[in-house]
């Protein structure tokens, strides 16, 4: 069975979680109006003469290249939830428990992971776009992905060639463990392609120690 880590300790950490949950939907819901006014008045100074609007395209590749950007585009959304209560399947040679019935960090970060591998070019998870800084934790028997809390079912969205991902992504490692979980311990998982789908920006990434290089003459 896979392994749990101490119920009490885990519910503690969830409680601390979930009490500060309101807290950040407030604050990122503030950023991203923010974000949106910054946006429009920039766009509206840049667009005023021609170095301004190749600043702006400039801005627009570093935007879609740092996930900062929506984007849109055909894909693929990978659905996938809890074991139904009281259905969690039984390894037959170590047995199971609840806790192996529940979508744990670590199959998130596999099912991303396998996206990423199988040629995707933006994914979200439950509308959290993902970036380069974007980390997918647990706290308790919560899930944190960009630090916010996240609930079942985790609606994964991808977006590139919808047959390739779809191929690669159950043909290769991370599908075929996901697909285990799925036999052993009943765990849900539903994979639909689309014809268009729509990912939000990311938060700006915060960066503390990188620092651009000077030009040398």
């Amino acid at each position: 069975a896979r392994q749990d880590a101490s119920t009490g300790l885990r519910a503690e950490l969830a409680a601390q979680v979930r009490e500060r949950a309101a807290e950040t939907d407030r604050l990122a819901a503030t950023a991203a109006q923010l974000r949106a006014e910054v946006e429009a008045t920039q766009s509206a100074l840049l667009g005023a003469d021609v170095a301004g609007r190749s600043m702006a395209q400039q801005l627009l590749a570093l935007g879609l290249a740092s996930a900062t950007l929506p984007v849109e585009g055909p894909g693929l959304v990978v659905r996938l939830d809890d074991a139904p209560p009281g259905d969690v399947g039984e390894d037959p040679l170590r047995g199971g428990t609840p806790a192996d019935g529940r979508v744990q960090d670590r199959d998130l970060q596999d099912l991303v992971n396998g996206l990423w591998a199988a040629g995707a070019e933006a994914i979200s998870v439950n509308d959290v776009r993902l970036a380069a800084l974007t980390a997918i934790r647990s706290a308790g028997d919560a899930v944190l992905v960009d630090f916010q809390l996240l609930s079942p079912p985790y609606v994964v969205r991808a977006i590139g060639r919808p047959s390739d991902l779809e191929l690669e992504l159950l043909d290769g490692p991370a599908g075929r463990r996901l697909q285990t979980y799925v036999s052993l311990y009943g765990l849900r998982l539903d994979v639909a392609r689309a014809e268009s789908l729509t990912l939000p920006g990311a938060s700006a990434p915060d960066l503390r120690t990188a620092q651009p290089v000077e030009e040398r003459s």
